[in-house]
């Protein structure tokens, strides 16, 4: 079934006409006539989901065919699963006859073998694998847990039996990954399996020959072989490494659905990899590597054998938790005894928790769908968490969820709807900021020329600043490929600046123009493994000429000198009251020693029957502490003086609003996590020196913890 006849059907079941679904997500009834007849289909994240809740069903059944995907129990698939267990078998590469041993592979210790980085390297690669013919490609990150009667079944899928001397002996053989493995054998022997699988759709699959050049021998066979062009991030082998360092076992199963048939063949192609130390069995050693597929029927060599695909095979693919719920072509990459090598997570619903976090993180660029400004998005990602195949959760990665500010800005700026100063909340300010791309050597030449990144800065809004771990001031940079290549500080900011977020958007990610693309090169040239910054790299200096890394760091002076000039233009004024009552009040500018709570801005301010100041919600920013705790503090309004320092006067009344709380005393105290809170006063007139209207106000806070910075 397509998405519209699943629609279709779960429309029906429920009763809802497309009135009714039109009434409910605020959209016209032409728009729901469109999708179920399959002229057109939602993209949004946060439609998709609203539409399989309100209908009853999963996210994962109206966008990828199934729920939970279960062997088929038909005469023909019991034939299939009676020829798998004959037929395939694990196949251990021999050690080599120089007796050369390697105790691991050295790819997978250039990163962190945690859930953020199994993240961002395997989003890294779906994207990369898009079709050109496809707008979005799709992927599903699915965490599971497997106990009982299922956790027996997978294993003797997989043959784990053959699998274990091998794992144990490993364990003896290499100290650092011998604990890892034998918590994982512990954790099975205890009746107990953790995986994630990684799902693409609309994606390349693993295309090619068994033994030679292709996507295939890049990812199954091979290390570090890229088989991407020069503006894509990353290589299949370096990025590929971090699912085996994700498995306690270094064990990953493959099935994929060709985007090119190979001799016929697209559906199916099964193959197990695991990536283990140097080890022996008995007398005979091995290098360290080994594939579970059918023998290979072209080799003569009757003792060791390689093993290659298998294809076709419905039940292998079901038993192994691999079955793929379309003929949508991608790769589903199961990671056998998956674990956050970091400790930060454990349970399943942790996880997958961390995971589309970590995902919006590096990718919410590249997930912003602009239909009104006819840009789809690029990456679409559902992550689901399930036990023993039954659904416990699944969700789409809604970037409006994880990076609410940054991805409006940059849904405004597809829009054009930007302005020329920050004057309102959710203002766009948008600036050229110039790289100049230094001439190349290596095909494809250019001479020098200059590129206009595009330069976007927005004010933090309240929905932002009050997430966990909310952090601004930052500048957000990346290219082509759409994922974040680094968040860095801003530098000096002049007093008194909003807190902001800037988005630099470099080479074809500014646009598509011959510039653009040279651009794109060059800064993919300027990426280390990590892909986490534009620096001097090795490749940087063979294929530009002289001064490369020289105009790497007038770019990055650059974006500075524009944030810096946009965020010092005159604020706007939050008062609704008269011209003479916004003259008087004045917010008290940061002090220069420190970053501390300051007023940011008052909603409303007016002198009352009673002559007293009112102050209606004015907002605090806080700044994150170094020691975790939360701010303690007290509003102060002080009656500026034409000489001499202002005198301050006293309150009537305090109010908390939001995010704060009074406590026994009359402060206001604030959660660690908050980063704004907001309080309404009252000042005493019989504390006024003078008349209310005779005089400016300065409005500040007093900290009462002797840790925090004055």
């Amino acid at each position: 079934m397509t998405f519209h006849e699943r629609l279709a059907a779960a429309m029906d079941r429920q009763e809802v006409s497309q009135a009714i679904l039109a009434q409910h997500l605020g959209v016209s009834p032409a728009s729901v006539s469109s999708w179920c007849s399959g002229a057109k289909r939602p993209t949004d994240v946060g439609r998709l989901q609203e539409i399989a809740e309100f209908l009853g069903i999963s996210p994962g059944h109206l966008q990828f065919g199934e729920d939970d995907v279960r062997a088929p129990n038909s005469e023909e698939s019991e034939a299939e699963r009676l020829a798998y267990r004959r037929e395939l078998c694990w196949y251990w590469r021999p050690a080599p006859r120089d007796r050369g041993r390697q105790f691991g592979n050295a790819a997978a210790y250039a990163f962190e073998s945690d859930i953020p980085t199994l993240a961002r390297e395997s989003a890294q690669n779906i994207s990369d694998e898009r079709l050109e013919t496809a707008l979005t490609v799709d992927a599903r990150y699915v965490v599971g847990e497997l106990t009982g009667i299922a956790l027996d079944d997978f294993l003797s899928a997989i043959k784990f039996d053959e699998i274990r001397p091998h794992l144990e002996s490993a364990s003896r053989a290499n100290r650092k990954a011998g604990s890892v493995i034998e918590r994982g054998l512990d954790e099975v022997s205890n009746g107990r399996l953790r995986y994630i699988r990684i799902e693409d759709y609309d994606a390349s699959g693993l295309t090619g020959p068994e033994f030679e050049e292709g996507r295939y021998m890049a990812v199954v066979r091979n290390v570090l072989d890229s088989q991407k062009g020069d503006t894509a991030g990353g290589s299949y082998g370096l990025g590929w490494a971090t699912l085996p360092a994700t498995s306690q076992f270094g064990l990953v199963i493959c099935n994929s659905q060709l985007s090119i048939p190979l001799d016929g063949r697209a559906e199916n192609r099964f193959m197990g990899v695991i990536d283990l130390p140097w080890h022996q069995l008995g007398k005979d050693e091995f290098a360290g590597r080994g594939w579970y597929g059918i023998p290979d029927p072209a080799d003569e060599d009757t003792e060791f054998r390689p093993t290659v695909s298998c294809w076709g095979n419905r039940a292998l693919a079901a038993d192994a938790l691999v079955q793929r719920p379309n003929h949508r072509p991608g790769t589903s990459f199961l990671i056998v005894g998956a674990y956050d090598a970091s400790g930060v997570v454990d349970e399943i619903d942790e996880m997958a928790a961390l995971l589309s976090e970590s995902l919006a993180g590096s990718f919410w660029p590249a997930m912003v769908d602009a239909p009104d400004a006819d840009v789809a998005a690029r990456l679409r990602v559902m992550v689901r968490a399930e036990r023993n195949g039954d659904r416990v959760s699944e969700n789409y990665v809604n970037p409006l969820r994880y990076q609410p500010s940054k991805t409006k800005a940059l849904l405004k700026h597809l829009a054009d709807d930007v302005v020329d100063t920050l004057e309102e909340p959710g203002d766009v300010v948008r600036r050229p900021v110039t790289l100049r791309v230094p001439s190349r050597h290596d095909e494809p030449k250019h001479e020098a020329q200059n590129h206009d990144a595009v330069l976007l800065v927005s004010e933090v809004g309240e929905d932002e600043a009050a997430l966990p771990h909310a952090v601004s001031d930052r500048i957000t940079k990346l290219r082509g490929s759409h994922m974040v290549v680094s968040v860095t500080s801003a530098g000096t900011l002049p007093l008194g600046a909003r807190p902001f977020h800037a988005i630099v958007l470099a080479g074809e990610a500014a646009g598509d123009s011959p510039a653009g693309r040279a651009a794109d090169r060059f800064l993919r040239a300027a990426e280390p493994p990590a892909h986490n910054r534009w620096i001097g790299t090795p490749e940087i200096k063979a294929s530009y000429a002289r001064g490369a890394v020289t105009a790497l760091s007038e770019f990055d002076e650059k974006i500075k000198l524009a944030v810096r000039e946009i965020i010092r233009q005159p604020n706007r004024s939050s008062s609704d009251g008269p011209e003479a009552l916004k003259e008087l009040i004045r917010i008290q500018p940061p002090s220069v020693t420190g970053r501390r709570p300051r007023v940011r801005d008052v909603l409303e301010h007016h002198i009352n029957d009673e002559g007293a100041w009112v102050i209606t919600e004015a907002t605090v920013r806080l700044p994150p502490r170094a020691n975790g705790r939360g701010w303690t503090f007290s509003p102060v309004l002080r009656f500026g003086t034409e000489s001499g320092a202002p005198i301050p006067v006293g309150w009537a009344s305090i109010e908390a609003v939001k995010r704060c709380q009074l406590d026994d005393v009359g402060r206001f105290a604030s959660h660690p996590s908050a980063r704004t809170a907001t309080f309404s006063a009252v000042t005493d007139p019989e504390t006024h020196p003078v008349g209310a209207w005779r005089a400016k106000i300065l409005l500040d806070v007093r900290i009462h913890d002797d840790e925090a910075s004055r």
